[in-house]
């Protein structure tokens, strides 16, 4: 792989990073797991949180790779490749707040991660066999979605169920 999509993905995967830390301080309040009520509102406001992360991402995404570099080469990569990835980005709350509801319900959360984690390198190994460089990164939303449907599942047969 080239230096260019090297560097741009690990400026990416830095911005993933960051839009996770708002849903995982807001999972860790025990006081989201006291009732449904509490878990819907602190779900769906984590969600508008994100989108509203999501959104000032995706309008200022050249401006913010080109606060970490003046390769243009670079700052176009890591555009294209937030354009693509962030696709589904606000909708990361689900995938913080269902294994933290697991874990707090006392559930056995490792065959999820691990299904999580076996569908995301499935997706992404065969986006790559099938269209290189681009079909990996198309995976990646694909697989959200998926994963996705998962997590409303799970929730819905968690919290709807007691």
């Amino acid at each position: 792989m080239d230096n260019i999509y090297l560097i741009s993905l690990l400026f990416n995967f830095a911005i993933y990073i960051c839009l996770l830390i708002p849903p995982t301080i807001y999972s860790i309040n025990k006081k989201v797991f006291k009732n449904k009520t509490n878990f819907f509102v602190s779900l769906c406001s984590a969600t508008l949180l994100e989108t509203f992360f999501s959104l000032v991402l995706y309008v200022n995404s050249h401006q913010i790779f080109s606060f970490f570099t003046n390769v243009q080469g670079i700052i176009n990569t890591s555009y294209y490749i937030s354009r693509i990835v962030f696709s589904t980005s606000s909708f990361y709350a689900l995938k913080i707040f269902t294994p933290a509801l697991m874990m707090n319900r006392k559930r056995n959360i490792r065959p999820y991660l691990f299904f999580n984690v076996i569908l995301s390198i499935s997706f992404m190994a065969i986006g790559y066999l099938v269209r290189g460089f681009s079909g990996f990164l198309i995976a990646i939303p694909i697989s959200d979605i998926v994963g996705y449907i998962l997590d409303i599942y799970i929730i819905i047969k968690t919290v709807l169920k007691n």
